[in-house]
């Protein structure tokens, strides 16, 4: 039989794409790397040709994820020809739709990060999201600044405040809800202490209570819901 040789980028895609169906289909925890080279039809030495461990093919899974669901945000908020709080509005909104349109593949590439041999991995990805959303955040806190919208005394600072609060907050409330999720009572802290956050990012930059309401509930309960 003739061997059938792929570019390097098709086989590592083939890889994460097989692995992503067998941790939605089995789980993280229960597909193994013999799983994944079975389903391929390739040898273990393939898969460690391209990841070092099972660890570092959910990295870029997660990866690919996120910088899909930022080219998506990003592109939301670049239609939209209004103020401050209508682009971020659209970019909590963007976030929101594109998680719940992949609800299944959110919280699956979502649950493993916050196993314990995976804190460091956590912790590495949370500080590239950052990097990513700031000049998004950056540009939106300007304009509303320049708009006499935003009442912030430094646009720069306040944006590494703003970020520092959503991605602590976000880390804190997935744990929550992971370490608990069969109890609905859970979902139920999660969404009280996001409506908090939102009161709270309103407060910081000067807004009105309610300016920044997108009806986060709903999003919340319908991407965390296990129907």
């Amino acid at each position: 039989m003739t061997r059938i040789v792929k570019d390097a980028d098709v086989r590592r895609d083939e890889l994460l794409d097989t692995a992503l169906s067998l941790f939605l289909e089995c789980g993280y925890e229960r597909t193994s790397v013999e799983h994944i080279t079975a389903a391929v039809g390739v040898a273990k030495g393939t898969f460690y040709h391209y990841f070092a461990t099972k660890q570092e093919l959910l990295e870029q899974l997660v990866g690919r994820f996120t910088d899909e669901l930022f080219v998506e945000a990003e592109q939301a908020i670049s239609q939209v020809d209004g103020s401050a709080i209508d682009r971020l509005r659209a970019f909590f909104v963007a976030s929101s739709q594109i998680k719940l349109g992949r609800k299944n593949e959110t919280l699956m590439l979502t649950r493993p990060l916050f196993m314990p041999e995976n804190q460091l991995l956590l912790s590495r990805m949370m500080e590239g999201w950052i990097d990513q959303t700031r000049p998004i955040v950056l540009s939106i806190i300007q304009q509303g600044c320049a708009e006499g919208t935003f009442h912030v005394p430094d646009p720069e600072a306040m944006a590494e405040v703003w970020l520092s609060l959503w991605f602590d907050f976000g880390i804190r409330a997935s744990r929550q809800y992971f370490s608990a999720q069969d109890d609905a009572s859970e979902i139920d802290k999660v969404v009280a202490a996001t409506k908090a956050l939102q009161l709270a990012e309103e407060r910081i930059l000067g807004l009105e209570e309610g300016s920044l309401d997108m009806n986060v509930e709903a999003a919340l309960r319908a991407v965390l819901s296990q129907d």
